[in-house]
Formats: structure tokens, sequence, C-alpha cells
């Protein structure tokens, strides 16, 4: 690890544990302002992040011909434009594929290493580089940097069409095809009470019209009204335009 941190452009320091137990219980004690004389941390901000060797290790302070390692870095995000306060902060979301709302076209298309969660802001790349880096020095004998460049750049994205609209209706064409329905539901409530209150159907029942006749008036009558705004929404969901 000592190479590794010579290969940080920052100044670093590593710590070795035994364990990643050991590891996760001396950083949240460090966080909680618990345990600061066991090593020179001012807190957890201070810690760029852990690398966990996962295999095993034969022969002590030797590294194996087959060396498998994760990269341990804080919860939140620590990089970025200043947040609002009452908001959670950002978080990793490593669980998630894709993003929550996507819109066409790339994400974070204006940055080039790729903007959110920020693994190169927040030091992943940096730190995974040095890891690497350090591995083929260690077990070549010679500094790997001289015939070895390493540079990154964006995935290709095919074609697309940059419409804001389409963003647009994405998030309120369901509250729009909600409104639709509002209006005639809302005639319809008007017309039933206005018939109660003149008293037309008492009228009409008693010149003999059956109960069941009334209602099934008063359903084709709202399935013509509903149909038009139907028929609407269904065109313009199914046509190719």
């Amino acid at each position: 690890m000592l190479i590794v941190a010579d290969r940080i452009s920052v100044n670093v320091e590593g710590y070795g544990f035994a364990t990643e137990r050991d590891l996760v219980e001396h950083l949240t004690k460090v966080s909680k302002n618990e345990d600061k004389d066991q090593l020179d941390l001012s807190g957890i901000e201070d810690v760029l992040g852990a690398v966990v060797f996962t295999n095993n290790f034969p022969v002590p302070d030797t590294l194996p011909d087959d060396i498998a390692y994760k990269i341990r870095l804080k919860g939140s995000l620590r990089s970025g434009k200043k947040r609002n306060p009452f908001a959670p902060p950002p978080q990793w979301f490593t669980e998630v594929s894709y993003p929550l709302f996507q819109v066409p076209g790339p994400r974070e298309r204006e940055k080039n290493e790729g903007g959110r969660p920020g693994y190169y802001d927040e030091g992943f790349l940096t730190i995974q580089h040095a890891v690497d880096m350090a591995i083929t020095e260690y077990i070549s004998g010679k500094d790997p940097s001289a015939s070895i460049s390493v540079e990154m750049q964006r995935m290709p994205y095919p074609k697309y069409i940059d419409d804001k609209y389409l963003v647009a209706l994405q998030s309120w064409l369901p509250f729009v095809l909600l409104i639709s329905y509002i209006y005639p539901a809302i005639n319809i409530a008007k017309s039933v009470v206005y018939e109660k209150e003149k008293k037309l159907k008492e009228s009409m029942k008693m010149m003999g019209l059956q109960n069941w006749m009334h209602w099934m008036a008063w359903f084709i009558k709202s399935f013509l009204f509903l149909s038009t705004t139907t028929l609407l929404i269904t065109i313009l969901l199914c046509t190719r335009w």
C-alpha cells in the first residue's frame, strides 16, 4: 500500500488492518469522534478510501498470483456543487443500473468523466489506477508508467432526438390524461343532480319507465360522452407521427 500511496498525486498515507471488519469498526469510531488516538485521523472526511483484498494470502507479506480486491469509499458523495441542506446527501446508487429518471441522450452529456455518481471526482478511478499500477510494479519489478498509458474517454452514443417537449410530456402525460376525464365526469354528475333537483326521474317512473332502463340510458350517454376523449388519446398514443 505504500506503493499505492506514492502513486496518488495527493498527500496520503496508508494504514493496514487485519480484516475488513476491523476497518469498518475503526472508521465508524473515527466518524463518531470516539477514536482519534490510535491513528492520526481527524474525521471520516480525511479518509480517501479503502482497498480490501478478498482472496487468501497463503504466504504472509507476499501477493498471490491471482489478486482480487474491492474499493470502498464513503457512502455519500463528497464532490460536486453545494447541495440543498434540506435534501438528502447524494448517494452512489450502486444497486441501480440506470438513472431513476431517464432522458433522451447520454447521461451528464456535458461532463467527459460521466458525471454522477462520480467515479472520477470521488477518487475511485484514482485509487483503482494506483492499485493496479502498484500490483504490476510489485510483480514485474519495473515501473509500468513508462510503457503503460491510461486515458479516459466516454463511450459513443447513437443518434438521438433532443426534444425538451418529450421530456416534459414523459412526466406530465399521466396528469394530463387524468385532467381530460375530469371535465366529462363533472358534467355527468351535474346532469344527474339536475335531474334529481327537477324530479324528472320520478315523473318518468310515473309514466311507466323502469329503473334499469333509466340507468342504462345514463350509461350509454356517459359512455358515448367519454368515448370522444378516449378515441383522441388512443390516436395520439398509437399513431406514428
